[in-house]
C-alpha cells in the first residue's frame, strides 16, 4: 500500500510538471523543441529513474526472500542427513558389534 501511494503522488508531481512545462511552451512565442525544456527533461529522466530503481528493489527483494527459502530448505536438508547419518553409524554399531563377537567364536580354536 505505501508503495502505491508513492508511485501514485509521483505520478501526479509529473502530470503537474508536464502541464507547467506546456503552459509556458504556448506563452512563449517561437516553438521549443522538448530538449529546451529543463522541467520536462527533469521530469522524464526522474520518472525513468523511479520506474527502474522500483523494479531493482523488486527484484532484490524477491532474491532475498528466494534466497531465504533456499537457506530454509538446506537447514531442513542438513537436519535430515544428520538424523540419517546417526541412525546409520547406530546401525553400523550394532552390526560390527555382532560381527565382533561371531569372529571371536571362529576364531577361538579348542586345543
Amino acid at each position: 500500500m505505501n508503495r502505491f501511494i508513492c508511485i501514485s503522488i509521483l505520478i501526479l508531481y509529473s502530470a503537474c510538471c508536464l502541464c507547467a512545462t506546456f503552459a509556458a511552451a504556448q506563452v512563449a512565442s517561437p516553438t521549443p523543441t522538448w530538449f529546451e525544456h529543463p522541467d520536462l527533461m527533469q521530469v522524464i529522466i526522474g520518472g525513468l529513474t523511479v520506474i527502474v530503481m522500483f523494479f531493482f528493489l523488486r527484484t532484490l527483494k524477491k532474491i532475498d526472500g528466494n534466497q531465504n527459502r533456499l537457506f530454509e530448505r538446506l537447514d531442513d536438508l542438513t537436519n535430515q542427513v544428520n538424523i540419517m547419518q546417526g541412525e546409520h553409524n547406530a546401525m553400523m554399531g550394532r552390526c560390527r558389534a555382532s560381527a565382533g563377537k561371531n569372529r571371536r567364536h571362529t576364531d577361538e580354536r579348542p586345543d
